[in-house]
């Protein structure tokens, strides 16, 4: 096995830390181009939003009522985010899933840098903030993003104390950052971190692959357990002190709890995805993919005296939790994000090899360079050409293209330019192997954002009926009248900057000599005598209108 290189330590996390910084500035100016529009955004602004303005910090609410479907922490850096920026709500909401975005960088550093050595990891911070999974939720305030910080934290700790033998740091931290992952979105960080580590230790034991000495673990028993105890009883203390105090005052939580972990409520109302959905996860790592492969290859393979059965922790790490999470039928996208740090670190392996013989004149070798700059122009040019053109996903609200053919060929033709000067450069600079495709990402990243923001998915129609309303009646009382005790869309609450009460019987609605009272429901609600309509607009498929009472 190739030793780790740990020649210069804390240049290595200076430079790390330095990624983290540089993908933060990159992206953070974008964060208040688009609105919010809905989905679990919502639900987590919403939450923080009542924490910060209301003082609802212990049980998180979501329009006055508890939000303890999922656990608070979310809620509670979206509030503090909010608490710290008072400029842009947009901004101030995103901002902290956006840090620990980046700070899984130096996480996924870690990582690489115990299975490998310091220049993968640094490899794996780039590969990571860079690939299209990262930069399309990076953005969002939202349960997975922090939690894919969490679990890859925690799976960076797993290695220290299983393949680095250092059981009482890695323990230690291992458990922490499981507690904080659990308070942000509950046991399934279990899944995604104990689970693979388990599995690749009976995998590398049966394959008699890894670098530890059988006898290694039996020897030092005691101090294992000890080390284990220690994480487990670390993770406890911050995981179940939140859960127990709610469930002490609101029954029936259980069972809603285990309803959200096994995505029973979705199943139920027949919400399934496609069997193969997370095979997504493959072309999502572009342009890295093909590494992505290469690092799979190295974790199954040995290459001789340069054999690393340590790329097998990452692998398993990617894998698992992806078999486990294929049997709930609900299948989404941002679930594949805790563990985009491992499989960042199988990339980079990838990629280390590669570069550690440079100049080869092996057909593979040629073939693998030939892809890596086709794929990364393949991502820079198809976005330009794709919103140019106006395929199906990529129009405005009008029905237009995204870009005009002018800026699709200006942002091309850009990305192109630093494509071959980084191309050019590789011949005294490798790093710019890696970095010219990394900056492309970023910019590609911004002008997607530019586009998207005109789309229908990126245009908050609820923003503007709020605007309407309020510009006429701007200290009104919000009321939810949805005759079945559905929510309003969450956008309404956001932007009114107020709480909706419900009132599906809105004939228990009482006059007030101090505010106006309006109340939003679909449009084809029937509305009993007193109230008159103000404005409606379509959210989604829904007509949704506003009402004043009258008397």
């Amino acid at each position: 096995m190739v030793q780790p290189q740990t020649s210069h330590p804390v240049r290595s996390t200076a430079l790390a830390c330095l990624i983290a910084l540089l993908f933060f500035l990159g992206i953070a100016p974008t964060l208040n181009w688009i609105e919010f529009t809905g989905g679990m955004e919502t639900n987590v602004v919403i939450a923080g939003i009542e924490a910060e303005r209301d003082g609802n910090w212990l049980v998180p609410t979501q329009n006055g009522e508890p939000r303890t479907r999922k656990p608070p922490l979310a809620h509670w850096t979206t509030g503090i985010g909010l608490e710290l920026w008072p400029g842009s709500r947009e901004f101030a909401a995103r901002w902290p899933s956006l840090l620990c975005a980046c700070a899984m960088l130096v996480a996924c550093y870690s990582l690489g840098k115990t299975l490998e050595d310091e220049t993968t990891g640094l490899l794996a911070a780039l590969v990571c903030g860079s690939t299209i999974l990262f930069l399309q939720f990076s953005r969002q305030a939202s349960y997975d993003v922090q939690l894919a910080f969490w679990v890859a934290c925690a799976t960076a700790f797993l290695a220290r104390a299983v393949v680095a033998r250092q059981w009482m740091l890695g323990c230690c931290g291992a458990g922490v950052a499981l507690g904080l992952a659990m308070l942000t979105k509950g046991p399934v960080a279990l899944v995604q971190t104990v689970l693979p580590v388990l599995t690749f230790a009976v995998v590398a034991r049966a394959l008699r692959g890894t670098d530890v000495k059988s006898d290694s673990v039996t020897t030092g028993r005691p101090r294992v357990t000890l080390a284990v105890v220690c994480g487990v009883v670390l993770m406890l203390i911050i995981a179940l002190p939140w859960p127990v105090y709610v469930m002490t005052r609101q029954p029936g939580l259980v069972e809603e709890w285990s309803r959200q972990v096994t995505l029973a409520g979705e199943r139920k109302a027949g919400e399934t995805s496609p069997l193969l959905a997370y095979l997504l996860f493959v072309p999502l790592l572009m342009p890295w993919t093909a590494w992505f492969i290469a690092g799979v290859v190295r974790a199954h393979f040995r290459h001789g005296p340069e054999a690393n059965r340590r790329l097998l922790f990452a692998w398993m790490c990617v894998i698992v939790p992806i078999v486990i999470m294929n049997f709930v039928p609900v299948r989404r996208t941002r679930y594949l994000l805790p563990m985009l740090a491992p499989a960042a670190v199988l990339a980079a392996a990838g990629l280390r090899l590669h570069l550690r013989e440079w100049g080869s004149t092996q057909t593979a070798h040629r073939v693998m360079t030939g892809l890596h700059w086709f794929c990364a122009a393949l991502v820079a040019v198809g976005l330009p050409v794709a919103g140019a053109v106006g395929v199906s996903g990529v129009r405005r609200v009008d029905g237009t293209p995204w870009y005009s053919a002018g800026e699709a060929v200006v942002f091309g033709a850009g990305a192109l330019v630093v494509l071959t000067a980084g191309f050019l450069s590789t011949r005294r600079y490798k790093a710019a192997f890696v970095v010219a495709p990394a900056l492309v990402m970023v910019a590609l990243q911004a002008f997607f954002i530019l586009g998207y923001r005109h789309s229908p998915s990126g245009v908050c129609e609820e923003r503007r009926l709020v605007d309407r309303v309020l510009t006429r009646y701007p200290e009104a009382l919000f009321y939810n009248g949805h005759p079945d005790s559905r929510d309003v869309p969450l956008p309404v609450s956001i932007y009114g900057n107020r709480v909706l009460k419900r009132a599906p019987d809105m004939r228990t609605i009482t006059p007030s000599a101090d505010h106006a009272q309006v109340v939003f429901c679909p449009a084809d609600t029937p509305v009993p005598v007193g109230f008159t309509r103000i404005d409606s607009e379509r959210f989604g498929k829904i007509d949704w209108a506003a009402y004043l009472l009258t008397k």
